[in-house]
């Protein structure tokens, strides 16, 4: 559900026959993934979830909280004057998802309102943790065994692969400087 492009690269270790993939046009949005309705309760800035489910949201200044709160709401944009930036260059820009087309690309950063459009389409906070997760299509049972702490986001992820390395559920092997894990293996991949 991003906007992201991708590229895939389908093989088979099993058979030589052509694979090609079924085309769909089904378009996911925003409201298919995250939302109430979709098991995601009304949080505010700063929740913290001790649970498995770490529905945790970064916290925002007085300042910032104002201004996402005049951010109209499901996609709208905002402009927030930089105080102290004298330079030319881009001013800070907050913006909303909005429930009706796909998610921005859930970068490393997402859980930040000014690193992309990653503020909520209509509370007054960024997308939680397991959002951020979801929209990345895992599962909402998919547990996340790193402890997770805003400023260690990237060492979360390297900590894993670090853990599908050891299970070997998923981890496929490296090829140089890159690592592969299968995100969706068919059925007897690993026999």
């Amino acid at each position: 559900p991003q906007t992201r492009k991708r590229f895939s690269l389908i093989a088979s270790r099993v058979t030589n026959d052509k694979i090609i993939p079924e085309k769909s046009n089904e378009k996911p949005i925003v409201k298919d993934f995250i939302g109430e309705k979709n098991g995601f309760p009304k949080v505010k800035a700063g929740h913290k979830d001790n649970t498995k489910f770490q529905h945790t949201v970064a916290g925002l200044s007085k300042e910032n909280l104002e201004a996402l709160s005049n951010t109209p709401k499901n996609g709208g944009n905002s402009v927030k004057e930089r105080k102290f930036f004298k330079g030319k260059g881009f001013k800070d820009s907050y913006s909303r998802m909005s429930w009706d087309k796909p998610a921005p690309t859930i970068t490393t950063k997402f859980f930040s309102i000014s690193n992309g459009r990653f503020a909520h389409p209509e509370e007054n906070r960024a997308i939680s943790l397991r959002e951020g997760a979801t929209l990345q299509t895992f599962p909402k049972d998919y547990v996340f065994y790193a402890k997770v702490n805003y400023g260690e986001i990237s060492a979360a992820s390297a900590d894993y692969l670090k853990i599908e390395k050891k299970t070997g559920s998923r981890y496929i092997g490296s090829t140089g400087l890159w690592e592969w894990t299968a995100a969706f293996a068919p059925r007897g991949f690993y026999e």
